[in-house]
């Protein structure tokens, strides 16, 4: 009777285990289904698109012929704008390698709307091109940009001239934007401490200061 009841109780322990099996590769499959593709998905976060890429095994493909040919080491040195007012927020140095490897710095200080002032200690950022990825606007399509995304982390000291308060403010940095045909680029950094808020600052380079 033990025998009979042992082999009865192992059989069902192989029963849990194979259930619970089951069930985890289920939700990965629908976890993955549930995926948004980087290259197609509008209006997805920097931090949730550079998720899925650092998590892809998806090949990143050469760009295309419609795309920029990048044959030496492009560096860009461009003012940094703040959203809606348009008042400076610092400067960007970013440089883009033929073979596509994106790294960069933001430094600089401004003040906002509040009248605080906003000292950039440290914002550097990695990342690189992503050819599958297809610009599009209210115009259509335009396949012969190549877009590029980047992340790294910011320090950023910010005192109120009228409280006097001081906070020191920590985060991720994201540098996303595309890369034109002319060697161009319009770009945009945006920052985040929580992944729930965040700011955005717009930079734009009308040509490389070296290549």
């Amino acid at each position: 009777m033990r025998r009979t009841k042992n082999r009865g109780n192992a059989l069902l322990g192989l029963i849990a285990v194979l259930v619970l099996v089951a069930v985890v590769i289920g939700v990965q499959r629908y976890l993955k289904s549930k995926t948004p593709d980087p290259d197609t998905a509008l209006d997805i976060t920097p931090w949730r698109e550079w998720n899925i890429r650092e998590q892809s095994q998806k090949p990143v493909p050469q760009p295309s012929a419609e795309q920029p040919k990048i044959t030496g080491s492009l560096k860009y040195d461009s003012n940094v704008e703040q959203p809606k007012s348009r008042a400076a927020a610092g400067e960007v140095i970013m440089f883009i390698s033929p073979d596509g490897n994106v790294s960069g710095r933001w430094s600089g200080n401004f003040y906002n709307a509040k009248k605080i002032n906003y000292d950039i200690q440290g914002a550097g950022f990695e990342g690189k091109v992503y050819p599958a990825r297809i610009y599009s606007d209210d115009k259509g399509p335009d396949p012969s940009r190549l877009y590029f995304l980047a992340k790294g982390k910011f320090v950023i000291h910010a005192m109120s001239s009228d409280a006097g308060q001081y906070r020191i403010l920590t985060g991720d940095t994201y540098v996303r934007g595309w890369l034109k045909p002319d060697l161009s680029v319009e770009s945009e950094i945006i920052i985040t401490s929580d992944e729930k808020y965040s700011e955005s600052f717009a930079f734009k380079a009308v040509r490389p200061i070296s290549k």
